[in-house]
């Protein structure tokens, strides 16, 4: 499942973020420029390698179109064999030395901004640290999220004034269980998922989830019924 996300800049310019790749076609070109208008996207989050396919052809609909990827997802996690992913317009790299698959100590997910550049994340915990005032996430339209688990690279698009999270494979609604699932029968490392699905949970301000599969959905009671028992 494909979604888009729009968010404005301060200069009230909307910028539209594809998530995922749907098949494509002229009637998925259209209905992608019927919200977009005929320039299409600015961004194309491809949040892991399993839903990345027919990505060259979009960037040749839309030239201007900037593919983010992380390359957890690449080598011998590109098991779909794709290698022009490697040369996607914006590759994210974690942060620092977190270069180990398995290494991943720090107290909350990495994050970068839509052209790529390390940012810091805000997490509910920071509210009382007066350090970070200046610094919360809703001063960018959209932040870029590494939520690896399902696997290495997946990356999820945060877009703090409309308080959702696009989380692609790495959480979700299932109808036939009624809950949240990580959808493990597919996942590379369901503890790193576990604790980024924990990590993901400790965000200030997120309230809908718009998943790979399944239908987006609005959390805000679930979350104030848990905040409170905690």
């Amino acid at each position: 499942t494909t979604t888009t996300a729009t968010t404005t800049t301060p200069s009230k310019k909307k910028t539209w973020i594809m998530v995922d790749t749907p098949k494509y076609s002229k009637s998925a070109v259209d209905t992608v420029t019927g919200l977009t208008g005929p320039d299409g996207p600015h961004y194309l989050v491809l949040t892991h390698v399993d839903d990345t396919a027919d990505h060259g052809t979009w960037k040749e609909q839309f030239p201007n179109l900037k593919r983010i990827f992380h390359s957890g997802d690449l080598g011998r996690h590109n098991w779909v064999g794709d290698k022009t992913l490697e040369h996607v317009e914006i590759l994210l790299h974690p942060h620092h030395n977190d270069n180990d698959d398995d290494a991943d100590d720090d107290a909350s997910l990495q994050a970068f901004d839509l052209e790529g550049n390390p940012v810091r994340l805000h997490q509910k915990k920071d509210n009382n640290d007066d350090n970070n005032n200046n610094d919360n996430n809703s001063n960018h339209e959209a932040l870029v999220l590494h939520t690896p688990g399902h696997s290495p690279g997946s990356i999820t698009l945060y877009v703090p004034s409309r308080r959702t999270i696009f989380t692609g494979d790495t959480l979700g609604y299932t109808q036939r269980t009624h809950t949240l699932t990580g959808f493990p029968r597919y996942g590379n490392n369901l503890q790193r998922q576990s604790e980024t699905v924990r990590k993901l949970a400790e965000l200030e301000d997120w309230t809908i989830i718009a998943p790979g599969h399944g239908h987006v959905r609005d959390y805000t009671n679930y979350r104030d019924h848990n905040h409170h028992h905690h």
